[in-house]
């Protein structure tokens, strides 16, 4: 299992990009867990002061696209990064 955390500054590029997002507005980090073959385990939606606002509910369309998209760059990021469990998106 991999764990993704999208920090703030992907957080509201990804919102400018798409407008119908229901991305709580107080989010300001998300940590993903995915499988290996990129399905989707957990997630979690935080505050600034590391409060949890979203915990494991169905993931929006949206929210799916913005894990997509942190995945996809933590893969390009590096080759070695095929073989990291934790990866950041910033």
């Amino acid at each position: 299992m991999r764990i993704i955390t999208i920090n703030w500054s992907a957080i509201n590029r990804f919102k400018k990009t798409w407008p119908c997002h229901n991305i709580h507005e107080d989010a300001d980090l998300i940590v993903v867990a995915i499988k290996a073959n990129g399905d989707l385990v957990d997630y979690e939606i935080c505050d600034d002061e590391d409060n949890i606002i979203v915990e494991n509910e169905d993931a929006s369309a949206a929210l799916l696209a913005l894990f997509g998209a942190a995945r996809v760059h933590a893969v390009n990021m590096t080759p070695e990064s095929l073989f990291m469990d934790n990866w950041i998106y910033a």
